[in-house]
Formats: structure tokens, sequence, C-alpha cells
């Protein structure tokens, strides 16, 4: 939910909280918002899709919570101010013309985990290059929150995700869309509960 410019997402404990959960340090103070947090991604396309790329001028937050119970007060994980928005594509594009964005290209568990696909210079799909998901299909979840996403878009076997009329990219794509931000807040005692302080690349 959008609140006072904050979006606000609760998670459940058991369910979600692992480093896909957190925000990724590319650098510079900037932090990437990957895979994984589809509440989250799912708020911001309703906000912003379709959106190639746009720079956040206002002051808008991130605070994402973790209940202990399903009606329980939440506890605040991290928060950060959202700086852009983008498709995966346009992160894919930076991540090669950018040195500060470098890192999710060279890292090896980058939240950055597909590349895209052409064909004449038009954009076409997706094809996954994150070994995270290598033996399930959660990724495709990651990209379209559709209950038929194969009605609209060809898997192949080397896990390339293609759609069938590329005019319709924002509809299947509905869940294409990521930030970069600023942290605000990281609670680390909470990330040493959960186990994350030896995965999570937040520093």
């Amino acid at each position: 939910m959008l609140v006072n410019r904050y979006f606000v997402v609760f998670e459940p404990e058991r369910a979600e909280v692992n480093k896909s959960t957190l925000p990724f340090h590319i650098g510079n103070g900037f932090y990437f918002l990957g895979y994984g947090l589809r509440k989250l991604r799912g708020m911001l396309a309703e906000k912003f899709s379709p959106c190639h790329f746009r720079e956040i001028r206002d002051n808008l937050f991130v605070a994402v919570f973790v209940r202990r119970k399903r009606a329980g007060k939440g506890q605040l994980i991290w928060s950060g101010r959202i700086r852009y928005v983008m498709t995966f594509e346009k992160a894919f594009e930076l991540s090669l013309r950018k040195s500060g964005y470098s890192r999710l290209l060279s890292e090896r568990d980058s939240p950055l985990f597909v590349e895209p696909l052409y064909k004449d210079d038009l954009f076409i799909g997706y094809k996954l290059r994150s070994k995270t998901y290598s033996e399930n299909f959660e990724w495709i979840k990651d990209l379209t929150s559709l209950d038929d996403p194969l009605q609209y878009l060809i898997l192949t076997q080397d896990n390339k995700l293609l759609l069938k009329d590329v005019t319709k990219r924002y509809f299947v794509f509905d869940r294409d869309i990521t930030a970069i931000m600023d942290m605000v807040y990281i609670y680390y005692k909470a990330l040493e509960k959960y186990g994350l302080m030896k995965t999570a690349n937040v520093l």
C-alpha cells in the first residue's frame, strides 16, 4: 500500500525472509531492487507502468516489514528512497554502459537475473542468466503475474522467454519493473536473526 509517499510492504516471517528480500548494494550508496519482493514490484508497476526508465524526483520511499503473526505488528527490516524505476531490460543496459552499475553483471549473486533478447533491434523477451533459478520456473513469476503466462509466451529449453506478440509486452511482463534506491535504514539485528548477515550484500 502507498501511505504518505511510502510503499509499505509486509512479508510473512517464514515464507519470504531470505536474501531476495533485501536490496543489492551496487556501490556509491545505491541499491538495486531485484528478484523477490513481488508485492513491492507489483505496487511499483501499478503506479508507474508502462515505464522503461523514470527518474523519481519526489520523496518516495519503500519500507519493508516482517510480520510475526498474520495480524500482528511488523518489524521494519529496511527502508529506502527510490531514485529511479526501470525495466530489467534498462537495468541490464545500464550495467553494460555505466561503471557504477557493473556489479549487477559481475557479482555471482546479482539480482539482475535476466538479460534482454532482441530481433532486428526489437525487444522480444528475456533469457535467464541467474543460477538461483536453475532448477525451477519461479523466475517467470518474477516477470509476470498471469495465471497462464505461456498463453502469451514461448519458453525454450535454454530458458529463453519469448513474447508471442511484442505489442503486449507490458501486459504480459507486468512485474518487469525494478528500482535504484538510496538506503535509509537497515535493521542489522534482524539480518542476524534470519541468518542473512553473511549473504546480504547491503553494506
